[in-house]
């Protein structure tokens, strides 16, 4: 596969997240990151599932919050995952390099 470099530099960054809103860290995290890009020239734009940053440069779509069953199930699933690769880290052996 080839990926043919535009010949324009991106100026749109979209930040997807369950929650853009309020004060919890991945909230703030977006925001510092904005506040540093954007002066860059760069445009942002939010896509949560509860969002509240400006209408008119965010998308809030109740599909992607983390109450949503779908999301909910999609992080059980991954949580059990997570907890079977766990379980099947012997005690004592030689783990790789991290």
């Amino acid at each position: 596969m080839t990926v043919e470099k535009s010949p324009e530099p991106i100026k749109r960054i979209a930040f997807v997240s369950t929650r853009i809103a309020g004060t919890d860290g991945i909230s703030l995290l977006i925001e510092k990151w904005a506040r540093v890009i954007e002066p860059m020239g760069m445009e942002c734009y939010y896509i949560a599932g509860e969002c509240d940053r400006p209408p008119e440069s965010s998308a809030n779509i109740p599909e992607a919050h983390f109450n949503h069953p779908e999301i909910r199930e999609i992080m059980a699933r991954a949580l059990r995952a997570l907890s079977v690769l766990e379980s099947a880290r012997k005690p004592g052996r030689k783990q790789g390099r991290r």
